[in-house]
């Protein structure tokens, strides 16, 4: 018996959108907890360090799947990730909740990284751009709920509350996993080293421009992700329970877009012209959120909403791109790809402290706004797939 018959889509599926839940619950207030026990200013030194310990983490992660397999390997990566955030609960010593958050992390990588493996074993060329864009919706429904469920959990700001739930959430995926997906067989990796991997994607300058854009995205989820709560609670003045809301709109393109826009990909366009797109409307609609002073919840969320449409077709168009031209296989390359978000999370902090330094706390929006068009330049030079 195959690897295809022991996993169905439909497991992955609801297995992602679960972790999407549990990973999307503390999303938007790690860098609130870090806030309130490290300062503000520290905020971004611990999420550009715990970037970095990613990336070296990452070197060793392919010999974890050659000696463990895809299903070991994501078993030890929940303990550890279950291990962090109970460390959130247990104490408020810095240096512990600052390892724990480097933990937490890494952790989060590697879920995805595994469910990556998982996914490609079932998916078929023809359909990438559809079982992809699925795929990101079935996260997305989960992360889309985050925000909504942590503003009703905290009315009295103690968010014990989330991560206790985030890992109720986690053993049950944990337990799930554990039944469904015991049988897997994992396929023949490559044994390529990082160097090689790296020859052979600055040969393939198409897979090369891709990682960049996916760079770019990434860059922009970790400047909003880290400061636009932390820009809406203390700037704007908004309570949690209204940037939940806030959030839960923002995020709907996620779930409103991306599957037919994996099915475009597949049939009519190719990813090339809506990327283009997607840089376009995400630059245009974050650097205007520099000039919103309004205190209104609904005109922030609208605003907010629009830099998601086009990130929302940025992310589908650059993964129905990357894996169109590789397969599960090719742990090396899919690295490659996958280390643009540790990188654009060490990046994007970084370009934050530094442009605090010169520019009011709004000016951030319009720096990554800038940069994010960069990603039009890069994308005019891609071979489309059509």
């Amino acid at each position: 018996m195959t690897s295809r018959q022991h996993i169905s889509l439909s497991s992955i599926y609801l297995i992602s959108f679960l972790l999407a839940l549990h990973l999307g619950l503390p999303l938007y207030i790690n860098s609130s907890l870090l806030a309130s026990v490290l300062g503000d200013q520290n905020v971004g030194l611990v999420f550009t360090a715990a970037s970095l310990a990613i990336l070296l983490a990452l070197g060793y992660f392919r010999h974890m799947l050659e000696r463990l397999g895809n299903f070991l390997t994501l078993q030890w990566v929940m303990v550890a990730e279950l291990a962090a955030l109970g460390t959130f609960l247990a104490t408020e010593n810095p240096i512990a909740i600052t390892l724990a958050m480097t933990a937490h992390m890494i952790a989060a990588t590697f879920i995805m990284f595994c469910m990556d493996i998982f996914l490609e074993n079932t998916s078929v060329y023809r359909k990438t751009g559809v079982i992809r864009g699925k795929y990101l919706t079935a996260m997305s429904v989960g992360v889309l709920a985050s925000p909504f469920i942590v503003g009703l959990l905290l009315t009295d700001s103690d968010y014990t509350k989330v991560y206790m739930l985030s890992i109720g959430i986690l053993a049950v995926v944990f337990i799930m996993f554990t039944s469904m997906y015991r049988n897997f067989d994992d396929p023949k990796y490559e044994k390529e080293d990082f160097m090689a991997a790296w020859h052979a994607i600055k040969e393939h300058r198409n897979m090369l421009r891709i990682c960049y854009t996916n760079f770019l995205l990434y860059l922009f989820y970790a400047i909003m992700v880290v400061y636009t709560p932390i820009y809406l609670s203390k700037y704007i003045g908004f309570s949690w329970s209204s940037i939940g809301e806030i959030f839960t709109i923002m995020l709907l393109p996620f779930i409103l877009f991306q599957i037919p826009l994996g099915w475009l990909a597949d049939k009519k366009l190719g990813e090339k012209e809506m990327l283009i797109a997607g840089f376009a409307i995400t630059a245009l609609m974050t650097g205007a959120l520099t000039f919103i002073s309004s205190t209104s919840a609904l005109f922030w969320a609208l605003a907010l909403f629009g830099t998601r449409v086009g990130a929302s077709i940025v992310e589908i168009m650059n993964e129905t791109y990357f894996f169109k031209k590789t397969n599960d296989t090719n742990t090396p390359m899919l690295m490659f790809f996958r280390m643009t978000r540790p990188i654009g999370f060490m990046v994007g902090p970084t370009l934050a402290s530094l442009t605090f330094i010169f520019l009011d706390f709004r000016y951030l929006f319009l720096v990554i706004a800038v940069i994010i068009l960069t990603g039009i330049i890069t994308t005019l030079s891609l071979k489309d797939t059509l």
